[in-house]
């Protein structure tokens, strides 16, 4: 690190020492693993004690190191005890479950020592407790995410890294050194015990030969009782996947049935990052915890082993990992209630919107069918297994046929038929299987972050950047990234006194969350119903659960529940009012990758559309349907019309159905892509013998639309494809500088081609390992040149995120960020909207497609790289006075 990276990690680690209570000494000094007072010295560290104890970080420590150890502990417990109750004893819930596999895999694993030793250096290798351990919550992990399966190579080589993990960080608690306590899932504890230990890294040979034979023993050896006997609980198959045999690994169908009803057991896969309870450390040193490693960006490879962050780039983000929140205890009780009573999750509740009324499928707490269901339907669904309604709910209903049990298929027959007829049917299906999983996983989630934090204390959220810049909170338990009921259980820590401008900024978001935010609604509007709905608001926060409230029809529930409390302590006539605000309202960016490309090329037609000038609300979603059903009325090609008249017969081409084409179109989305996207929506009001005619035609207006709507945006899309090509023809990685200074790198592994050796496993059978990349490896030249585009916008949605909370800064502005929204008090609501149009328009001041253009000819040396020349009139200064920027 260079002076300049140093003295600013050492202002840091001085402001904190000096928080918690430590004695400042010189001006570069910081706190390390064992919660010791450091001094940084050219040649290392110089140790001083600490100058009394400091709850906070003590407890830091505590939960660092005990997260996967209290994991390990409880494991090693509840194999003891299925071994003692007998196998048969403890295989209803999902846990005993899980012990019940670590019994049986220990058992094989014992009688296969021989072998399983002989993969990698005996000294190394983890005890049998361990390797079943990781190889059971790894594959349940993978497995459970998907009921047709997973490439049984991408299962082991999971395990596989996960282990060497485990061994390095065994190697270094054994020799005491390094971290005091290092945790098993440190990602950086094969490099540390490796350059203090002498620990040599596995090869990739012995990686995947030790992971697989752990693998193909768990699908010998763990069962499940069903039908009054017992059966396996894992298989395998080969799969015919372009072109060859591929071996998937699945769970069976009732030990997928017996996991869908426990879904994400808090003890079953332990968290490797929990919220911080002291502000993060900087991301320029060694990562924001105090004794866990991260790789310097996600994902990364050792093609980024020399990569460093830009100084701005890095404040900014410290910045944002130094917000405080705390816990949302009431909509937390709310929760924890209603899954006490095993409540349903999902209802319907019916929208109308010109004139036509649909049935939206959301949360709830009390939930009852639709009223088309027949009654012969409902006792389909009560016969059909849960994990036959899963396949059905992800509309592969008849895909699946070939690959689930004969008992299973006369069912699923009969479920497909019944869908066939009523698509609300597959929709109820749906909203009753899998959001109900989401939701308890997110409970069980926060339920784990209770075990480790207390109900009132501040909460920090380390945060970590991917390849292209973009922010991700380290935490996987509970975040303000998460689902509905994840943000919904976090508020800003420090309050802000409530003025007008707060009390209209709160009636705003609670209309958004209701579902009041799309089809053009202004923000008078917004407020206009809040008004009128008051007193449901009051009902709601008086009384949260029950029996049925309209929070629970609302589009974000949690968060419209939050909202709904917030404005009733605030302004509720009868009891004391609340003077400040600690509710995080969300403002977000109108189609942010859009919003780019208009002003990338000062595209004066889309601009409007996609709110980057003006006072009015643009609804881009809109004019692209009406451009659409306006050139399915003139196709004139004889072969097309007659799936041009079917569509505008059995289908309303409004703006949901294009919204997800439109959204995702800026960011790569290819003719595959989104027809693969409008056939679930056509698939069921066409004729069978039409729907592939029917899903070309619309996919070609939807494309055709997009470009007429917008056409310098398309251009400059279609510009940066070109560019694409011609440098990923150069057979190297693609490389740029976003504005921000970071370096976006396409060097991960799925950017070159695959280069595998073959091993023979334990059970006799074959498999392909990938082995690692090198700067010598071949690349991928379509993945190279698909990726180029998208994440050119992502890098640019970064940079736009960095400078505006860098901005917010300096001015004070607490902000949290998810991606292109931004979470901020109501107090500040204003000041955060007039920063993010300034810093928006301040990157696009430059020509940044010329500025790419010149990085990408001196960078591959192309001389006859295309020119620039699709800018139109946009005066892109008319940002700044754009109402609906951020809506």
């Amino acid at each position: 690190m260079d002076e300049q990276t140093n003295l600013a990690i050492g202002r840091k680690y001085e402001a904190l020492a000096c928080r918690l209570g430590y004695k400042p000494g010189l001006a570069t000094v910081g706190v390390n693993g064992r919660g010791y007072i450091v001094r940084l010295l050219a040649g290392g560290f110089e140790q001083w004690e600490p100058v009394g104890q400091n709850i906070d970080i003590t407890n830091q420590l505590r939960i660092e190191g005990d997260a996967a150890d209290t994991a390990r502990e409880r494991f090693e417990r509840g194999i003891e005890e299925a071994t003692a109750k007998g196998a048969g004893a403890m295989a209803a819930p999902m846990r005993p479950l899980v012990y019940r596999w670590g019994a049986q895999l220990i058992g094989a694993i014992s009688k296969n020592a021989k072998r399983l030793h002989r993969q990698c250096p005996r000294a190394s290798v983890p005890s049998p407790d361990v390797l079943a351990m990781v190889t059971i919550e790894t594959a349940v992990n993978l497995l459970a995410k998907d009921i047709d399966g997973v490439p049984r190579t991408k299962v082991f080589s999971r395990i596989g890294w996960r282990l060497e993990r485990e061994a390095a960080a065994y190697v270094l608690r054994e020799s005491n050194v390094g971290d005091a306590n290092p945790i098993a899932v440190s990602l950086c504890a094969v490099t540390t015990a490796s350059r203090l230990c002498g620990f040599a890294p596995w090869t990739p040979e012995q990686r995947n030969k030790l992971a697989g034979d752990l693998l193909c023993l768990l699908v010998a050896n763990a069962t499940v009782d069903a039908n009054g006997g017992e059966v396996m609980a894992f298989k395998d198959r080969l799969v015919k996947r372009r072109g060859r045999q591929v071996r998937y690994v699945e769970m069976t169908g009732d030990a997928f049935d017996v996991f869908l009803q426990n879904v994400a057991e808090p003890d079953l896969l332990p968290p490797k990052f929990l919220p911080m309870l002291i502000p993060p450390l900087p991301l320029s040193g060694r990562g924001p915890y105090l004794q866990t490693s991260v790789d310097v960006v996600r994902g990364a490879n050792r093609l980024h082993a020399d990569f460093n962050y830009p100084p701005a780039y890095a404040e900014a983000i410290d910045f944002a990992g130094d917000v405080p929140w705390k816990l949302n205890l009431m909509v937390y009780a709310v929760a924890s209630e209603a899954m006490r009573r095993g409540d349903d999750i999902y209802t319907t509740n019916a929208i109308t919107t010109n004139g036509q009324t649909k049935r939206r499928y959301v949360y709830a707490l009390k939930a009852k069918p639709p009223r088309e269901l027949t009654e012969k339907q409902h006792r389909v669904v009560r016969s059909v297994p849960v994990r036959v309604r899963l396949a059905i709910a992800k509309g592969r209903g008849a895909s699946v046929l070939k690959n689930v049990d004969r008992a299973d298929a006369k069912s699923l027959r009969r479920i497909t038929s019944a869908v066939e007829k009523q698509d609300v049917f597959r929709r109820w299906l749906f909203g009753h299987v899998k959001p109900q999983s989401i939701y308890r996983r997110d409970l069980r989630c926060i339920e784990q972050t209770g075990e480790h934090i207390a109900p009132h204390q501040r909460v920090y959220f380390p945060l970590s950047p991917d390849y292209r810049g973009r922010i991700y909170p380290l935490p996987d338990t509970v975040s303000y990234h998460g689902h509905d009921l994840q943000r919904a259980f976090l508020t800003f820590a420090n309050p802000t006194p409530v003025n007008d401008r707060a009390v209209f900024w709160l009636k705003v978001h609670c209309a958004a969350m209701f579902g009041h935010d799309e089809t053009g609604k202004t923000f008078a509007e917004r407020v206009a119903w809040a008004d009128r709905n008051m007193e449901m608001i009051f009902a709601c926060a008086r009384r949260h659960g029950g029996g049925w409230m309209p929070w629970m029809a609302a589009d974000k529930p949690w968060r419209a529940l939050a909202a709904c409390v917030e404005l009733a302590d605030i302004l509720e006539p009868t009891g004391p009012k609340r003077k400040d605000t600690r509710l995080p309202i969300e403002l977000d960016c109108t189609c942010s990758g859009l919003q780019h490309y208009s002003a990338m090329a000062r595209d004066e037609q889309a601009a409007p559309l996609v709110n980057l000038i003006g006072s009015d609300r643009g609804d881009a979603y809109a004019s692209v349907a009406a451009e659409v059903r306006q050139l399915l009325a003139n196709v004139t090609d004889t072969g097309e019309q007659r799936y041009a008249a079917a569509i505008l017969d059995a289908v309303d081409i409004d703006r949901s159905m294009v919204k997800k084409a439109v959204m995702t179109r800026p960011y790569g989305l290819t003719p595959g892509g989104m027809r693969k996207d409008l056939l679930p929506k056509l698939r069921a009001r066409v004729a069978d013998d039409d729907v592939m005619g029917c899903v070309s035609v619309l996919a070609r207006c939807v494309e055709a639309g997009i470009g007429s709507v917008m056409p310098r945006a398309m251009a400059a899309l279609r510009l940066l494809q070109s560019w694409a090509a011609a440098v990923a023809a150069t057979g190297r990685p693609i490389v740029f500088c976003a504005p921000s200074g970071f370096e976006v790198r396409q060097t991960l592994d799925k950017y070159y081609k695959p280069k595998t050796k073959p091993i023979r496993l334990i059970d006799k059978t074959k498999a392909n390992i990938a082995l690692p990349v090198d700067g010598r490896r071949a690349t991928n030249q379509s993945k190279q040149r698909n990726a180029f585009a998208p994440n050119f916008i992502h890098a640019l949605d970064s940079t736009h995120l960095v400078q505006t909370v860098s901005r917010c800064a300096r001015d004070g502005v607490p902000v949290g960020t998810v991606h292109d929204c931004y979470l901020v008090h109501a107090t500040n609501a204003d000041r955060l909207r007039d920063i993010c149009r300034d810093e928006f328009a301040e990157i696009h001041r430059a020509d940044l497609l010329a500025d790419l253009h010149r990085q990408l000819s001196e960078r591959y040396k192309i001389e006859d790289l295309a020119l620039p020349h699709v800018r139109g009139s946009l005066d892109i200064l008319s940002v700044r006075s754009a109402d609906y920027f951020l809506c």
